[in-house]
């Protein structure tokens, strides 16, 4: 401040003068202390990053996997989205399996997964079986009422879904498919069985 004051020309110079070499100094200053830490480095220290694609981990809102066939040599946990059976598929012990929704709840199970539920009373004179099983991407539920000889009293037939009923001998007789198996719901007048059978 005190230089723009000055009133002669010498003082002004002289002003103009420092002014510039404090210029020059701040201005040189960066660039030395660059080169003296570029060259610090240069003696040895060094950075390394290592970044993975895809992330091993992560947390994703929203995760498509585009409808495709399955691969020629798939690997273990190698997952997919079937374009014909329009479900989940992931590959295990060899296999593929399908995902398959129950409510909110859902299970992978491999082409021609079935579950049997089988009764008998009377000293097995009447036999109950529900049954359940799995086939291109599809569940199919089925009962069966038989007489000791094994010949169908009543048979629902295999239906596509998770339920079935049949009638006979008096009994009515009902099947429901779920992610832990089949379980059969056996009625006569008030008495009510019922006995499960896990996915295999």
């Amino acid at each position: 401040m005190r230089c723009l004051s000055c009133k002669n020309k010498l003082s002004v110079s002289f002003c103009l003068v420092l002014i510039s070499g404090v210029l020059f100094s701040f201005l040189t200053l960066p660039v030395v202390s660059a080169q003296e830490s570029s060259s610090s480095k240069d003696r040895g220290e060094t950075i390394t990053f290592t970044t993975y694609y895809p992330a091993p981990f992560g947390v994703y809102q929203t995760l498509r996997l585009p409808p495709s066939e399955p691969v020629e040599q798939p690997q273990e946990g190698q997952i997919y989205y079937d374009q014909q059976e329009h479900t989940l598929k992931c590959f295990t012990n060899g296999k593929w399996s399908g995902i398959v929704w129950f409510n909110n709840a859902g299970i992978f199970l491999k082409e021609g997964a079935v579950a049997i539920a089988p009764y008998s009373i009377d000293g097995g004179r009447t036999k109950f079986k529900g049954q359940a099983k799995y086939s291109q991407g599809e569940i199919y539920t089925r009962i069966r009422i038989m007489d000791g000889s094994d010949s169908a009293v009543c048979d629902s037939e295999w239906k596509q879904g998770f339920s079935a009923k049949c009638r006979g001998r008096g009994y009515d007789v009902e099947a429901n498919t779920s992610v832990a198996g089949v379980t059969l719901k056996v009625h006569k007048e008030k008495y009510d069985y019922i006995f499960e059978g896990q996915w295999q």
